[in-house]
């Protein structure tokens, strides 16, 4: 039996490669940073953020390492770290610049529960995936909204208590 990551190559993946579009070293060094000071943000481990995603820790952290990978893996990056659809890539093929302090404001944590939501829905009716890897990939969503729910709960309870503190 093939693995989910084998499974999602197959169905969903594009292979890149540098000769299919321009990303440069800095552009993929500026991701590294960015994707790592967000995973810490949100309190979650190499480990677990590529759990969540679902990837192998190896390719999470080749990510952080500055590395290319698979253009769908950014994608997976997006969702866990609750950026807009795309924004990872978008950062490696433009001139964009992250922004990198703070977290995600109400709305875009809402709109990123709905979409892992709206996906979870999709995939339970696609009848062109197999029941095994249906539930192994809503598993994996469901785990990522659990972890994207309680990084909210943490940073609400850390900004309470920043509040009372000053108070």
């Amino acid at each position: 039996m093939k693995s989910v990551l084998d499974q999602n190559w197959i169905r969903t993946d594009i292979r890149v490669t540098m000769s299919d579009m321009d990303v440069d070293d800095a552009a993929l060094q500026r991701l590294a940073v960015l994707v790592t000071k967000r995973r810490v943000s949100l309190g979650l481990t190499i480990q677990a953020a590529a759990a969540a995603a679902p990837m192998s820790p190896t390719t999470w952290s080749h990510v952080e390492n500055g590395r290319l990978v698979r253009r769908g893996t950014y994608a997976a990056l997006d969702r866990v770290l609750q950026f807009d659809d795309g924004h990872s890539w978008k950062l490696l093929t433009t001139d964009s610049q992250p922004v990198t302090e703070g977290a995600p404001d109400e709305d875009r944590t809402a709109a990123a529960i709905a979409r892992m939501e709206r996906d979870i829905s999709q995939i339970e009716v696609d009848p062109d995936l197999n029941e095994e890897f249906k539930r192994q990939v809503v598993a994996n969503l469901r785990a990522t909204l659990e972890l994207t729910r309680l990084s909210i709960a943490q940073a609400q309870e850390a900004r309470r208590r920043r509040s009372a503190d000053s108070a």
